[in-house]
């Protein structure tokens, strides 16, 4: 009995160890902005203090700077509100003169924006990063990225990406319809110290929503550029899933949902959107794009109830015949 005792104990110890190490190394196999070198800002709707809610006096800074963004004139706070980004919250700017400050980085080389312009955003010069003195990312006068005769020539000559594919900043507009994720690596030094008020110019500040802001001093490899997009691709749009297979236990409807943060759909029925109901047995289907252009594909097997046929047969008058299909009526 002692033996049994001693060895369900050591059992017990030796698995908690193992559960502990195997839970380590998972959580470090999970790739962060952090896992690379120059770090210098990461700002996210969802680390943020509301002290009036729902108004943000500050947007705590994840890298080791804690170079928190801040605003404390009230009428100048943005709002924290929610997203169709898997659940993850965003900031809100109106547009007019909301904006948070940080302390001056006066050597960015990359940076990733998670953000959404309002569709009814003039053409103001609102840039994606501001400056007091600095305008080194002003935008272009009809809502293009950048500006090809005002922008920093370390922008104008970078890496420019909108959802993973580079383009042109001085021609490629800030898309309004989703969220997008983009990103610069420059070619040289450029300064920001807000998010965003263009040198405090009337009518150039952000007006949307941004929901995250990584901004690093050294320029990322594209291998670097695409691990930090396809975290952020994942975190705010994972790839489809419609579950495990399902058995439904009556005859209902069953739904399947392919999620709220695709902007178009396709089912192995020919439907077109979220969600679709199916009554019969079977493997569907779906093909997502979610709102940063990434094309994703599930499928899930729907089983239904076989019922219990007796076969053909003649009743004449007066005959009775029972037929058990095996199950409760609770599920006619």
């Amino acid at each position: 009995m002692k033996k049994n005792k001693l060895f369900s104990i050591l059992f017990l110890s030796v698995y908690l160890i193992l559960n502990m190490i195997f839970s380590e190394v998972c959580a470090q196999s999970i790739f962060q902005p952090s896992d690379i070198a120059g770090l210098k800002l990461w700002l996210r709707g969802d680390s943020v203090q509301t002290t009036t809610p729902p108004f943000v006096d500050k947007c705590f800074d994840k890298s080791s700077a804690a170079n928190h963004a801040t605003q404390s004139t009230a009428s100048l706070q943005p709002i924290s509100i929610s997203s169709n980004l898997n659940g993850h919250k965003a900031i809100q700017f109106d547009g007019t003169d909301d904006y948070v400050s940080f302390n001056e980085i006066a050597d960015i080389r990359t940076v990733f924006w998670v953000v959404k312009e309002d569709n009814s955003a003039s053409s103001n010069y609102r840039s994606l990063l501001g400056h007091t003195i600095a305008f080194d990312f002003v935008r272009g006068d009809n809502k293009q990225l950048w500006n090809s005769s005002y922008s920093s020539n370390s922008i104008l000559s970078g890496i420019t990406k909108i959802n993973r594919t580079a383009v042109n900043g001085t021609t490629a507009l800030v898309p309004t319809a989703h969220y997008s994720i983009i990103s610069i690596v420059t070619t040289g030094n450029v300064k920001g110290d807000n998010f965003s008020n263009e040198r405090n110019i009337p009518g150039r500040l952000w007006f949307g929503n941004l929901a995250e802001l990584i901004v690093y001093n050294q320029p990322l490899t594209a291998a670097e550029v695409t691990q930090v997009e396809t975290y952020l691709n994942n975190k705010y749009a994972p790839v489809v899933n419609l579950g495990t297979d399902i058995v439904s236990a009556n005859f209902c409807d069953t739904t399947l949902n392919a999620g709220e943060w695709f902007k178009s759909f396709l089912w192995s029925t020919g439907e077109t959107t979220q969600k679709i109901s199916v009554n019969k047995s079977g493997i569907y289907w779906v093909k997502a794009v979610d709102g940063f252009d990434r094309l994703s594909l599930d499928t899930v097997k729907v089983t239904y109830p076989i019922v219990n046929y007796t076969g053909d047969g003649i009743l004449c008058p007066g005959t009775i015949k029972v037929w058990d299909t095996k199950y409760s009526k609770s599920l006619y």
